[in-house]
């Protein structure tokens, strides 16, 4: 937002909570664009969710080194246009989505936090994360607050410019395991236009860890999560929840974590029942399909 200011002042607020409505924006069947009512505790929600089982899988070497996957768990030969790169952003969106994508989505809820524990009684508020209709479902809590907000209003020639910027702190529960959650919220208006961006980290440690970043600008949704190991930026992916015939899709494209380019492969996942996906890439406009079948937790490529 460019501006030459005529009159400006700043207030600085600071509060403890603070829940703006923000959008999710779904794509329909038909090509489509539309919003559907949310906030930034969906964000936080489906990023502590899908970033602790990620995590969780790496820690415990649940799922199986694309190797191992590609050379015991497929009947036939890999075809030549597909990569271990397509592969490796394939498993790691089924790890952190296949739940959400198989069961159409997770639910959500606040509450005042009545944990009296030393490490979690300093936060006021517990988010209950939980994916419907799936059996042994795993629950995650995230204890939390949303801190430290700075209000920014600077006024131009009779319109407003606000700018709100809150930060979150909190230890995400699942499992039994402890992880150290950070975010950020920010949110631009004026005139008619929004604009907002916030990034969330879930930590395994201090060098391994996710970090999610969503922006919407002009309407135009981008969600992006970035994968670190060993304190280097191994993975890159921008998703895209769709929906089509009620069902929940996942479309994706992995980003050069170098030069910061998205590559020009479009993937697509969507359930075909409680175990197999189809997944599609569309390379230049040429489409290879093929399969993946989840059994215990280890993902079986199908070509």
């Amino acid at each position: 937002m460019q501006k030459t200011k005529k009159s400006k002042f700043i207030a600085i607020i600071a509060a403890i909570l603070l829940c703006l409505p923000l959008a999710l924006l779904l794509t329909a069947c038909g090509g489509t664009k539309k919003q559907v009512n949310t906030n930034s505790k969906e964000m936080y929600a489906l990023s502590a969710m899908s970033s602790a089982i990620y995590l969780q899988q790496e820690q415990t070497s649940v799922v199986k080194s694309m190797k191992s996957v590609n050379l015991e768990q497929t009947s036939t030969e890999k075809p030549a246009n597909i990569t271990d790169e397509d592969l490796a952003g394939t498993k790691s969106c089924l790890t952190m989505f296949g739940d959400v994508i198989k069961n159409n989505g997770f639910t959500q809820k606040v509450e005042k936090n009545t944990n009296l524990s030393e490490e979690l009684a300093k936060y006021n508020f517990v988010m209950t994360i939980s994916i419907p209709n799936l059996s042994n479902t795993n629950t995650y809590k995230l204890y939390y607050d949303e801190i430290a907000t700075e209000t920014q209003v600077e006024i131009e020639d009779e319109e407003t410019e606000t700018e709100i910027s809150t930060t979150l702190e909190g230890v995400l529960i699942a499992n039994e395991t402890h992880f150290k959650v950070e975010g950020k919220k920010t949110i631009e208006t004026e005139g008619n236009s929004t604009e907002y961006s916030i990034e969330f980290k879930t930590y395994l440690d201090e060098n391994n860890y996710v970090v999610v970043e969503q922006s919407s600008e002009n309407n135009e949704l981008e969600y992006e999560y970035e994968i670190y190991k060993n304190g280097v930026k191994v993975q890159k992916i921008e998703i895209e929840f769709e929906k089509e015939n009620n069902k929940t899709e996942l479309e994706f494209k992995l980003v050069n974590i170098t030069s910061g380019i998205k590559e020009k492969t479009i993937y697509k996942i969507k359930s075909k029942d409680d175990q197999l996906f189809e997944i599609s890439l569309n390379k230049n406009g040429a489409i290879q399909t093929f399969q993946a079948k989840i059994v215990e937790g280890k993902i079986n490529f199908i070509f």
